[in-house]
């Protein structure tokens, strides 16, 4: 599925998760139209609808981009990531304990599945709570969180000092690093301040109309 190649913008256009112009039309065009056009699909994910209505566009009368929205097929959210190899062969990945920082309402609310098959695990406390897990091998993982009932998921610490892959300080960045693309699922209400602001290989973000607030410097 998905939206095929990319068209050319023009000034109210519409666009996929990565970025890809699905749609393009002028202000006129956009004004004439009489229903949103098709929806974007893609494997492993529900699009959700435009984020903004055709009556909130032709009111706008001028030059908008316009996103759409998804939510993962399973409800979880997932974040994938690459640890790289050690640079001496036959070695164990040199940065193999990978943190994790999220904000859970519920103790132990969040059920946290690493993709390496080790059990899953939940965390005590609520607010900001963080952790980390040991990968032996070095590849290509998808970490993927499932709030339960009645727990709110936040992503990130709401500091400029923690990403939701740890520390941002120049010690930090290999970890803020391995993360490659993030699919936002349910029970996400909000993505905390400076959650990927050092995520320099982050390439896409899928986010559900569940996420009522991103913070400052979120990216």
């Amino acid at each position: 599925g998905g939206g095929g190649a990319s068209v050319s913008p023009k000034e109210v256009n519409f666009i996929d998760y990565d970025g890809t112009v699905l749609y393009a039309y002028t202000v006129s065009e956009a004004a004439a139209l009489t229903e949103l056009p098709p929806l974007p699909s893609h494997t492993g994910l529900i699009c959700q609808g435009w984020n903004w209505s055709l009556d909130d566009i032709k009111a706008l009368g001028r030059s908008v981009v316009v996103g759409a929205m998804y939510i993962t097929d399973d409800g979880k959210t997932r974040l994938y990531i690459t640890i790289p190899p050690n640079s001496m062969a036959g070695r164990p990945p040199a940065r193999s304990d990978v943190p994790l920082y999220i904000q859970q309402t519920v103790a132990n609310g969040v059920t946290i599945d690493w993709g390496d098959g080790s059990p899953a695990e939940t965390l005590d406390g609520t607010g900001v709570v963080n952790t980390t897990h040991h990968y032996d091998e070095a590849g290509d993982y998808v970490i993927t969180l499932e709030p339960g009932d009645g727990c709110e998921l936040r992503l990130g610490a709401d500091s400029s000092s923690y990403c939701v892959m740890g520390s941002t300080a120049n010690n930090g960045r290999l970890y803020c690093n391995m993360l490659q693309k993030v699919e936002v699922g349910r029970g996400v209400t909000g993505i905390g301040s400076y959650a990927f602001s050092t995520c320099y290989s982050l390439a896409s973000i899928t986010i559900p109309d569940g996420v009522t607030s991103i913070g400052n410097n979120a990216f």
